[in-house]
């Protein structure tokens, strides 16, 4: 008898020590606009965001000078392609045609 009436005491503590664990209520106030690590972590957005804005206009520099390029290659390679109409071959043609 002893056994069940240790054991029912037990669980009646037990529940009682759940109940005040789930009351209780913490003593720091987490407000986040108080607290001064936002304010570094907005710094470090900020300088983030600067680098961010230099790398696209640099990369916007870069793809207007590739695309410039790339439009006179276009030009170089039709001006080639109409001069180069002679065979590969002739350089050797030529010097055979001197040796005989």
């Amino acid at each position: 008898m002893s056994k069940l009436i240790d054991r029912k005491t037990k669980r009646i503590q037990y529940q009682s020590h759940l109940n005040k664990i789930l009351k209780v209520k913490s003593e720091l106030k987490l407000n986040p606009s108080s607290s001064p690590y936002r304010s570094v972590n907005r710094k470090k957005e900020m300088l983030n965001e600067v680098k961010l804005t230099e790398i696209e206009r640099e990369n916007r520099i870069l793809f207007q000078k590739m695309s410039d390029i790339m439009k006179s290659k276009t030009n170089i390679e039709k001006e080639t392609s109409l001069m180069s109409t002679r065979s590969l071959k002739s350089g050797c043609k030529m010097r055979d045609s001197k040796k005989w």
